[in-house]
């Protein structure tokens, strides 16, 4: 004979007190005293630094995609015309 689980020690009731805890501990806060993570003060010049890096990057980047194209449009305009 099978003996039986009281009351709230159920699998069910124990599923349904394992979901509240969960959930409870998805709700909670993170430990007393921790500082939420600060973002590193950045300055104006830097912020303007940095964007004048990333546009002169941009640029030869450019630059190169351009001299590329304009290569293979000779070679492939070479082959077909000689020039009238």
């Amino acid at each position: 004979m099978r003996a039986s689980i009281p009351g709230p020690m159920r699998p069910a009731g124990m599923a349904a007190i394992a979901v509240t805890l969960l959930l409870a501990g998805l709700a909670a806060p993170g430990p007393a005293g921790a500082k939420p993570l600060a973002q590193p003060a950045v300055t104006e010049a830097a912020k303007l630094k940095d964007i004048k890096l990333q546009g002169e990057k941009a640029q030869r980047t450019a630059e190169a995609r351009q001299r590329l194209w304009d290569r293979k449009m000779k070679a492939v305009s070479g082959s077909i015309c000689n020039g009238c």
